[in-house]
């Protein structure tokens, strides 16, 4: 039986749409938005396994290429090639005892025609509630000019296209999958938990609408204003939509206005000064910190004790996230080892300094840009500190 016959017959076995893990794994194999499909409802779990062992196989031994096509085809009539495929994971997923010659260099392709932009948060701190987080609602960005010299060479802090996932997003992914819609991810400084939201809802094609929380945010954040009109804001509008809410620093919040957002959280269910919406069924909340609620410590000054009323709400769906070595390795290999150096350094004496990952990108931005990028990275460090290095 032909792949494009089981994709067929595995319809009737079970009606269950595809997931976000699935749809996303799918969208890395081949760049195409399968939770988008033009022809068809969405594949179910049982197609969609189908069509990754496939994408898996072909990239594995490059045989089967033309049944996956003819079963992509099911979905996206106008698929014709892999190549892009073969381009994106030869090198990685090619066996050591494949001896099949590698394709021809294909002709550089022409440039895409640029795409809509991600749909972003739409939060500016102002009153722009009446703005939406629908892609088509969001003004197309203008190119900024190059303002650098063209001597100075292209930072090296910047990922390859395609570099690894930053750590968590899996675990992100399946609880989302799971059905988990009030998520707590606690970790360190620059340790990626932001970055990990926007690449889950990147490869889910979602909108991420990010909420700055601190000592500053106030219940007007997520209700709206009353005066001089009624006007709501980007976490009411997100909130009855398709997508996802991270509250950033979540542990900063005042006790009183936490409680607003623990209501939310408990009765998907908010009332705004332009009326009461219920929580779409796909709005996933996420919450990040430095700490578990336990209030203020050493290095996080400004972290606020939450009620254990409040912590319940995000019950399964704690993730912890730490820095990843295997992210990092990525950049510049002497700005990574030096960073590390100053992680076990700050570990082995209980130092209040942090060494994160957004430390070795801006290193890697210094040291392509001729600047002394080792002096930069610890200009806070006292001299004794200093010494430890």
């Amino acid at each position: 039986m032909s792949l494009k016959s089981k994709i067929i017959a595995a319809k009737e076995s079970g009606v269950t749409p595809i997931t976000y893990k699935q749809g996303g794994l799918m969208f890395q194999l081949t760049k195409l938005k399968w939770w988008q499909p033009e022809t068809m409802p969405p594949p179910t779990v049982a197609q969609a396994s189908l069509l990754i062992e496939a994408c898996l196989n072909f990239i594995k031994t490059g045989e089967g290429g033309n049944e996956l096509i003819e079963g992509i085809q099911i979905w996206f009539p106008d698929f014709e090639s892999l190549s892009d495929i073969r381009i994106r994971y030869a090198s990685k997923g090619k066996r050591k005892d494949d001896q099949t010659p590698e394709p021809a260099p294909e002709p550089e392709p022409q440039p895409e025609p640029t795409p809509e932009p991600k749909p972003k948060s739409g939060y500016t701190g102002g009153r722009g509630g009446k703005k939406t987080n629908s892609p088509k609602d969001l003004p197309k960005p203008e190119p900024v000019p190059k303002t650098e010299p063209e001597s100075i060479p292209e930072p090296k802090a910047k990922p390859p296209k395609e570099a690894k996932p930053v750590k968590g997003t899996v675990e992100l992914e399946a609880l989302i999958g799971a059905g988990i819609k009030n998520i707590w991810m606690v970790g360190p400084a620059g340790c990626g938990k932001t970055t990990i939201c926007m690449e889950v809802g990147e490869l889910a094609g979602i909108p991420v609408t990010i909420i700055p929380c601190g000592a500053g945010t106030s219940a007007t954040t997520f209700l709206g204003y009353k005066y001089p009109e009624r006007e709501g804001t980007p976490f009411v509008h997100a909130f009855a939509q398709e997508g996802i809410i991270v509250l950033d620093e979540f542990t900063s919040l005042e006790a009183q206005v936490a409680q607003i957002v623990n209501g939310a959280l408990a009765n998907d269910e908010l009332t705004s000064t332009i009326g009461t919406f219920r929580r779409h069924e796909k709005c996933v909340i996420i919450a990040t910190s430095n700490t578990f609620g336990n209030g203020a410590d050493r290095m996080y000054v400004s972290n606020n004790q939450l009620d254990a009323s409040t912590i319940d709400r995000f019950a399964g769906g704690i993730v912890e996230i730490d820095y990843s070595k295997e992210y990092e390795r990525q950049y510049d290999s002497e700005v990574v080892q030096y960073v590390w150096k100053m992680r076990d350094a700050i570990k082995a004496n209980g130092l209040r300094k942090v060494a994160s990952t957004r430390s070795i990108i801006s290193g890697c931005k210094l040291k392509s840009g001729g600047l002394n990028w080792k002096s930069a990275l610890i200009q806070n460090w006292t001299k004794d500190e200093k010494a430890l290095l």
